[in-house]
C-alpha cells in the first residue's frame, strides 16, 4: 500500500477520472452534524489563516487508469463533493459574493463532471445506488430536492451556510483546497477486506451489516457485485426495514443454533461462511428468503388468514427469541414440508407457553437456548411427517425448572392472584385484548385502543377507598382492598374511566356510559351484579380463569420419539442431569462421542487447557475440584487413596464425583473464563431409552455401542460432510484404543466380501471376530475413499446393524 498526504481536491482532479463508491459500501450516512463541523472548520481555516487542515484518510484501489474505487473514506469524499456542488449553485444564484467569474465553471468541469469519448457529460463521483439517484437530482435544473435523503439534506444545509457565511466564495474554495487527507492506494498484494476491517474512521462507526456487505461483495468482480447487490442484498435490507444487524443476528441462530452477541454479529457471520466455505450466492439467497419470511411474521402478513389473526395478537408478547423457530417453520410451509394449519398450531402453542410463563413470572433467560435449537430438534425427531406442533408440544412439556410450561394449577393461581395492573403495558394490553375477544371472530381491538388511550383500565373497587366503598365491603374492607384491588377480577376496560373515578358500584353501573351500557364482554358479568364485594370478586376470578385456561390452553400430545433418539441440552440448562446418559458433546465443532460424563469432563478440560491455560491455572488456585500438580510426575490422592485423574502436565481432577458436581464445576469454570455456557451442548439419550440402555453398561463393547444413537441420528438427517469425517476419526480411534482392530480382515471373512454383510441374514449368522473384521475392513475402505463408504453404511443403517450384532456377544 502506498500513501501520501494530499489536498482533498486532488482526489477529484483529472478530466476523465471516475471516483466509484462500490455497491458493497454502506449508504451515505453523514448528517448535518458532521457537515456543520466541516463548515465550521473551513471558516476557522480562513479566520486563523491556517495553511493546512487534516481531514482524515481515504483509501482506494485503481481498477483502471481512469477508475478509482473507494475502499474507505466515502463519507468524506461525498460530503466535499456536495459542498462543491452547493458552492457552484450558490455562485450561480448570487447567494454568495465571488470575485472570480470562472470559479463555478472551473469547479464543475474539473471536480464534479467528466466527459467520455462521445462528449457525453457524466458525474465524476458515483455513490451507492440509492444515494446516486439523489446526487443526480442536484445536477438537474429544477429537479426535485427531496430532503428524505442525507445527500439532499446535507446539500441544502451547505446552501444555507453559504448564504449566511461571512466568507466569500473565493475564501470557501481556498479553505477547501487547504483540506488535507492521507491518500492510501492499494497495491496488487494488498487484501482489501483485511485493510477495510483494520481501518478506524473518525466518522460514523461501521455497523456489523456494513462489514458483512463488504465481506460478501468486495471479493467479487464489479458486474457480479452489482448483480448480487441488486438481486439479494438490497431487497433483503428493504424487507427488514434496514434493521440488518438485528435480522442477520437471528438468521445466524437459524443457521448455527447459537445466538451471537449483539456486538459480534459480523465476527460470527465471517466465521460461519469461512468455516463451512459457504457459497456467497447461496448465503445471500438464504438471507433474502428469510428476510421476506421475517417481515411476514413481524407484520402478521403470511397470507394465511388464520395465522395472521393469531400473529397480530401474539406479536405483542412473542419477542425476537422465537424467530429462529418460526422463520424456518414458515419456510417449510412455503416449501410444502408442512401445512399452514400445523404452523397455526405451533403459533398457538408458543402463545400459550410464553404467556403462561409471563403470568407466572418465570425468567426468560432460558428461552434463547430453547429456541435456538428448537427447529433442529423438531427435524431430528420427525420421522413420519408428524405435525411439527405435536413434536414441539413433546419438547416443551418435558422441560422443567426455568424452561417449564406452567400447568393449569400454577397458571390459574398466578393469573388470579398476581398484580395484573402493574404488568408491562404491552403485556397488560395483550391480556385484556385476549380476555375480551377470546377465540371469537367478532373482535374489538382492545390492545390498540389501550395504546392510543381511547379506553383505559378501570378498577371496579377504586384504588382509593371512599366511605361508601368501606361500608359496602364491610368490616374486612382494608384486607379485601389490599388483596384484590390490582387483581384481574377487579379490573376491566372502559372509555369512561375519568367519569367513574371513585364512585360507588351502583353509580359506576348505572351512570351514562356505565357498566350497564358497556359493549365489552369483559363487563357482561359485572353489569348483572347488584353489589360488588368479595363474593363477586371470587366469582369473576373463576370466570376469567376459565376463559384464560381455554384461550392459553395447556397442549397435549401422543408423540413419542423413536428409539435411540438424542436430546440436546446446553450447560446453561436448568434440567437435572443426574441419571441421564450422555452420548456426546459439542463445543464449537462437530459432536464428540463419549461414553460417560467423566470422559466428557476430561475432554472438555483438555480443550480448555489448550485454549485458556493461564486462566485455568489461576482458577485452580482457589478450586477444590481442579488441582494443580507441582511437576508432571506428581500425583494427588483423594481421602480414599484413589489417584486424581490427570488432565495435563499441570492439572488434575478427582475421580468418581457425581454428575451434578461435574456440571456445577463446569458452570463456575465457564463463568470464570468468561465463556458462554450455551456453547457447550450435551447430547443425551431420551428418557424413554434410559431403562433400555442400562443393560449395555456392562457389555464389553459398550464404548463402541455409545456411537449407535449418534449414527442413527446422523443417518436420519441432513448431516454435513464434516460430521461424517469427525465421526470416522472418533470411531476409528475408539477401535484402536480398545484393541479391537483386526490385522487381516479380508482373510477373516474370506470367501465373503464386505458388501455381503449389508445383508441382515448374513449378519445374523456371523460371529464376533467376523463382525469386528467387517467393521475394520469398512474403516480401511473408508480411509481410502475419503469417508464415502463410512457415510454410506451410516445412512443405510448397516453400521447400526453391525453394532447391534456385536451387542449380542457382550
Amino acid at each position: 500500500m502506498k500513501g501520501s498526504m494530499q489536498e482533498v481536491w486532488k482526489v477529484y482532479d483529472g478530466a476523465n477520472k471516475e471516483i466509484i463508491i462500490p455497491v458493497y459500501q454502506r449508504n451515505y450516512d453523514w448528517t448535518v452534524k458532521q457537515c456543520r463541523r466541516l463548515f465550521d472548520d473551513l471558516e476557522n481555516i480562513i479566520d486563523e489563516g491556517r495553511p493546512k487542515h487534516f481531514f482524515g484518510a481515504v483509501v482506494g484501489v485503481s481498477e483502471s487508469s481512469w477508475k478509482w474505487v473507494v475502499i474507505d473514506g466515502q463519507q468524506r469524499l461525498t460530503t466535499v463533493s456536495l459542498l462543491m456542488v452547493a458552492l457552484v449553485h450558490a455562485i450561480e444564484q448570487g447567494a454568495i459574493e465571488c470575485s472570480d467569474g470562472s470559479l463555478s465553471k472551473n469547479i464543475k468541469e474539473s471536480y464534479l463532471l467528466l466527459r467520455d469519448d462521445n462528449e457525453t457529460i457524466k458525474l465524476k463521483l458515483k455513490p451507492v445506488k440509492d444515494d446516486f439517484s439523489a446526487y443526480e437530482q442536484l445536477f438537474v435544473e429544477g429537479g426535485s430536492k427531496s430532503s428524505s435523503s442525507n445527500v439532499i439534506s446535507n446539500y441544502l444545509y451547505f446552501m444555507d451556510r453559504l448564504d449566511h457565511t461571512s466568507l466569500t466564495a473565493d475564501d470557501v474554495w481556498k479553505a477547501i483546497q487547504r483540506l488535507e487527507v492521507m491518500q492510501l492506494d492499494l497495491e496488487a498484494h494488498d487484501n482489501p477486506q483485511r485493510i477495510f476491517e483494520s481501518l478506524n474512521s473518525t466518522g460514523l462507526a461501521l455497523s456489523g451489516a456494513d462489514k458483512i456487505r463488504n465481506l460478501v461483495l468486495m471479493g467479487q468482480g464489479a458486474v457480479t457485485q452489482a448483480k448480487l447487490y441488486d438481486r439479494y442484498w438490497n431487497p433483503m435490507e428493504k424487507a427488514v426495514d434496514y434493521n440488518t444487524d438485528w435480522f442477520i443476528r437471528w438468521w445466524l441462530v437459524v443457521e448455527t443454533g447459537r445466538t451471537p452477541n449483539k456486538n459480534a454479529v459480523y465476527e460470527d457471520f465471517k466465521e460461519y461462511i469461512l468455516r463451512d466455505k459457504k457459497d456467497i450466492s447461496e448465503v445471500l439467497e438464504s438471507l433474502l428468503e428469510y428476510s421476506i419470511i421475517c417481515r411476514q411474521i413481524e407484520n402478521a402478513e403470511t397470507g394465511i388468514l388464520t395465522v395472521d389473526t393469531v400473529l397480530r395478537r401474539f406479536n405483542d408478547i412473542k419477542g425476537d427469541v422465537v424467530l429462529p423457530l418460526l422463520m424456518p417453520l414458515l419456510r417449510d410451509v412455503r416449501r410444502q414440508v408442512t401445512t399452514g394449519e400445523d404452523f397455526l398450531q405451533v403459533v398457538k402453542i408458543l402463545e400459550s407457553y410464553l404467556y403462561r410463563r409471563i403470568t407466572c413470572s418465570i425468567a426468560a433467560n432460558s428461552l434463547n437456548k430453547i429456541f435456538s435449537t428448537a427447529y433442529a430438534d423438531l427435524v431430528k425427531l420427525r420421522q413420519n411427517d408428524e405435525p411439527y406442533s405435536e413434536i414441539l408440544t413433546y419438547l416443551l412439556l418435558r422441560r422443567d425448572g426455568g424452561g417449564r410450561f406452567p400447568g393449569d394449577h400454577e397458571f390459574r393461581r398466578e393469573l388470579t392472584q398476581r398484580n395484573s395492573y402493574r404488568m408491562r403495558p404491552r403485556y397488560r394490553q395483550y391480556l385484556f385484548d385476549c380476555l375480551e375477544n377470546g377465540k371469537s371472530k367478532d373482535v374489538r381491538d382492545i390492545s390498540n385502543a389501550l395504546k392510543r388511550g381511547d379506553i383505559s383500565i378501570e378498577h371496579i373497587i377504586p384504588q382509593t377507598l371512599t366511605e361508601k366503598w368501606r361500608s359496602d365491603l364491610g368490616k374486612d374492607c382494608e384486607k379485601i382492598h389490599a388483596e384484590w384491588v390490582h387483581r384481574i377480577a377487579n379490573l376491566t376496560v372502559t372509555g369512561y374511566n375519568s367519569e367513574y373515578s371513585n364512585r360507588s358500584f351502583r353509580e359506576k353501573k348505572e351512570a351514562p356510559g356505565g357498566f350497564v351500557s358497556s359493549p365489552y364482554r369483559l363487563n357482561a358479568m359485572v353489569k348483572e351484579q347488584e353489589s360488588w364485594g368479595l363474593p363477586e370478586l371470587i366469582s369473576r376470578a373463576k370466570i376469567l380463569e376459565e376463559l384464560a385456561i381455554s384461550y392459553w390452553a395447556y397442549p397435549e400430545t401422543k408423540f413419542e420419539p423413536r428409539e435411540n433418539s438424542l436430546e440436546t441440552e446446553a450447560l446453561s440448562s436448568d434440567i437435572n442431569f443426574t441419571g441421564r446418559s450422555i452420548v456426546g458433546y459439542d463445543l464449537g465443532s462437530s459432536m464428540i462421542v463419549v461414553s460417560s460424563w467423566q470422559e466428557m469432563l476430561i475432554r472438555v478440560l483438555r480443550t480448555l487447557v489448550r485454549d485458556h491455560r493461564t486462566k485455568l491455572l489461576e482458577f485452580s488456585e482457589n478450586s477444590l475440584y481442579l488441582r494443580r500438580l507441582q511437576s508432571p510426575e506428581d500425583t494427588v490422592t483423594n481421602d480414599r487413596g484413589i489417584d486424581f485423574i490427570q488432565i495435563s502436565d499441570e492439572l488434575c481432577i478427582p475421580p468418581g464425583s457425581n454428575t451434578e458436581s461435574k456440571i456445577s464445576f463446569l458452570r463456575s469454570l465457564f463463568e470464570y473464563l468468561d465463556l458462554d455456557q450455551d456453547d457447550l451442548v450435551f447430547s443425551l439419550r431420551s428418557l424413554k431409552d434410559e431403562d433400555e440402555n442400562r443393560h449395555k453398561r456392562h457389555n464389553r463393547f459398550r464404548e463402541l455401542l455409545v456411537f449407535l444413537p449418534r449414527f442413527e441420528e446422523v443417518g436420519n438427517n441432513s448431516a454435513r460432510e464434516e460430521d461424517f469425517s469427525a465421526l470416522l476419526e472418533q470411531f476409528s480411534g475408539k477401535m484402536l484404543q480398545l484393541s479391537l482392530v483386526v490385522q487381516d480382515p479380508r482373510e477373516v471373512i474370506h470367501p465373503k466380501r464386505l458388501y455381503d454383510y449389508y445383508s441382515s441374514e448374513i449378519v445374523a449368522n456371523s460371529g464376533e471376530e467376523e463382525m469386528l473384521a467387517v467393521i475394520c475392513l469398512m474403516l480401511n475402505v473408508s480411509h481410502l475413499t475419503g469417508g464415502a463408504e463410512f457415510e454410506q453404511v451410516i445412512r443405510s443403517g448397516v453400521i447400526s446393524m453391525w453394532l447391534k450384532r456385536l451387542e449380542t456377544f457382550g
